[in-house]
């Protein structure tokens, strides 16, 4: 009996020594690693630039613990410069760059300008920054829709489907409307919509002398003036009426249409989206409403539908810009691509 507790006696103390050597083991091992994650890594607070094999030592608010990581991109300070760096690791000095799925627009390895830029017939807007807010591309179809008589209680909703997707249009305003629907008005200017002008209470123009044509416009460009702080820069004369005595004198250019959607008088969403499916093509002015409720609703079904066949969804000075521009007593009815 003394021999078999002496036994377990010896037995328990083996084990407890084994036991004191494998959790020695396990708390250096813990220790080795904690000292491993504290040292900095090899490019911890450290920037390559592209153009040197130097290193520059960067400061907390301008550099990453890793090259790697995506934030490493865009505009940095490196060499101390501020430059942009490619999604690629390069230095763009000109053209486009890309940083976490954006394109910024840089000349001379800055940023381009903000607001809007025309570039190899294209047209860029920008943000301070140079980050490309919004793009049209010269080489692309595009298609301009166009609203009168508002501006209305639809206006905004119409507004808001552009804005969903990135697009715009064209509003030609009555001036005697603009009271009730102010914010409509600022909405489109603010938000990069093009306000045009169709004349201050629907006047006939060919109908009036030239002393009352002016006053038509006149008036309408005053109030938007007051509203936003600029007059419009286009025509749209009511019913389309155009003569040699309004040509002459009205200083702005004369916006027609090559797609009526008859809106007006149909008052039927479903039939202003098919004419707008069946007779848009690139380079069409197309004609509506924004004072229609069936308009506003069939905008919801428009705008995705041509952008799904491939057209930029334009204003009347975008679309001119980048197809021939436009003269004062002109007429256009559309504005297609060059042969």
């Amino acid at each position: 009996m003394k021999r078999l507790k002496g036994s377990v006696v010896s037995a328990l103390a083996i084990i407890l020594v084994l036991l004191s050597g494998i959790g020695a083991i396990v708390i250096k091992k813990g220790v080795d690693s904690a000292r491993k994650d504290a040292t900095p890594s090899s490019d911890s607070g450290v920037l390559i630039t592209s153009n040197s094999s130097s290193l520059t030592t960067a400061t907390k608010e301008t550099s990453l613990s890793s090259s790697s990581d995506s934030s490493s991109y865009g505009w940095q300070i490196r060499d101390g410069k501020n430059v942009f760096i490619g999604s690629d690791g390069n230095v763009v000095t000109d053209g486009i760059g890309e940083n976490d799925g954006k394109q910024y627009l840089i000349k001379d390895g800055k940023p381009a300008g903000e607001g809007r830029q025309l570039i190899d017939n294209n047209i860029y807007y920008l943000a301070e920054d140079g980050l490309i807010t919004r793009a049209v591309y010269g080489d692309k179809p595009m298609v301009a829709l166009t609203f009168d008589d508002g501006p209305s209680k639809y206006t905004e909703k119409i507004l808001d489907v552009f804005n969903e997707y990135n697009q715009k249009a064209t509003f030609f305003i009555n001036g005697e409307d603009v009271d009730d629907h102010k914010n409509a008005i600022i909405r489109e200017y603010n938000e990069g919509f093009l306000i045009g002008n169709h004349t201050q209470n629907h006047k006939v123009l060919t109908k009036l002398s030239k002393k009352d044509i002016n006053e038509q416009l006149d008036l309408t460009d005053d109030i938007v003036y007051d509203l936003v702080g600029t007059r419009t820069k286009y025509l749209r004369p009511p019913g389309g009426s155009v003569d040699e005595k309004v040509k002459s004198t009205v200083n702005k250019p004369i916006i027609n249409w090559s797609v009526d959607t008859k809106d007006w008088s149909h008052d039927n969403a479903g039939k202003t989206l098919r004419e707008v499916k069946k007779s848009t093509k690139d380079g069409s002015i197309v004609l509506m409403h924004d004072r229609m409720k069936s308009t506003a609703e069939a905008v919801k079904e428009i705008v995705p539908e041509l952008i799904g066949r491939g057209y930029q969804l334009v204003t009347i000075e975008e679309i001119s810009l980048l197809r021939g521009g436009t003269e004062p007593g002109q007429v256009y009815f559309s504005f297609p691509p060059a042969k």
